[in-house]
């Protein structure tokens, strides 16, 4: 229910990648919306508290592609990418 009602917030992405293990089962909940050719890359995780989950992830991925983050639950204010 959360990706089906979220992704028509968000813009299209050709890739989700989970941070793990909270982010593993929202990848598999978004990857039926994947869009071909898109060139965003969508990370995505269940709670952010202060981001560095998610931070520490995307710096092992060099990564040509726009990154978006997304989040259920947000315990701190959120950066404009995710």
């Amino acid at each position: 229910c959360i990706a089906a009602n979220s992704v028509k917030h968000l813009p299209k992405f050709g890739k989700v990648l989970g941070v793990p293990t909270g982010g593993l089962p929202l990848q598999r909940a978004f990857e039926p919306y994947i869009t071909e050719g898109s060139n965003v890359v969508l990370i995505v995780d269940d709670v952010w508290t202060t981001g560095g989950s998610m931070k520490k992830f995307i710096m092992k991925y060099t990564l040509e592609e726009s990154v978006m983050g997304f989040v259920i639950f947000a315990r701190s204010e959120l950066p404009d990418w995710v």
